[in-house]
């Protein structure tokens, strides 16, 4: 699964990618996902669960690992809240919209600035988005965490030259071999 669903960056994948197929909306933020290695499996359970819902966990993966997941993942599938929309510039939309609506009380004028400024400017994007999504989030009450996340996502820098990973990428060959040796 790790190989098809290709890498997360846009630009790597390729039409027999399932991110390509499904659409990637940016690094981060993308049709499809799934643990790479083992150790993101613990990290990502650990983020989700709690203590005691990661023990169960384990408890039915070790006593039932054959058992069939299908029912279980369309329970989990008919609980979930709808999708919001992700697409950054229909966000930029909405957000100079509300940014115009603030009543001139609401802001004052260098706050206004930054905020249309922002929204202006794309190079100025990726250093201040930060400060753009708390400066919204104080001012505007349409501001949502999905905003957060879609800003965040499409500007964050998802890798950093010359930082290295604490957790190396480990091919699935090598841990499945660690299983059978």
């Amino acid at each position: 699964m790790s190989t098809l669903k290709g890498p997360a960056n846009p630009a790597e994948q390729s039409p027999r990618h399932l991110r390509s197929a499904l659409g990637t909306i940016n690094y981060i933020i993308n049709g499809v996902h799934t643990p790479d290695e083992p150790a993101d499996v613990v990290r990502e359970l650990s983020v989700l669960l709690t203590a005691e819902q990661r023990a169960r966990v384990y408890v039915a993966l070790a006593t039932r690992a054959a058992a069939d997941p299908s029912s279980a993942v369309r329970r989990c599938h008919a609980h979930a809240p709808a999708e919001p929309d992700l697409n950054l510039l229909a966000r930029r939309k909405r957000w100079r919209h509300d940014i115009a609506a603030l009543r001139p009380t609401a802001v004052s004028i260098d706050h206004r600035a930054f905020l249309t400024g922002f929204l202006a400017d794309e190079a100025t994007a990726d250093r201040e988005w930060r400060l753009f999504a708390e400066m919204m989030a104080s001012s505007c009450p349409t501001w949502t965490t999905w905003d957060t996340i879609v800003l965040g996502t499409s500007y964050a820098r998802a890798h950093i030259d010359d930082v290295e990973r604490i957790l190396p990428g480990v091919p699935a060959s090598d841990w499945l071999d660690q299983q059978t040796g």
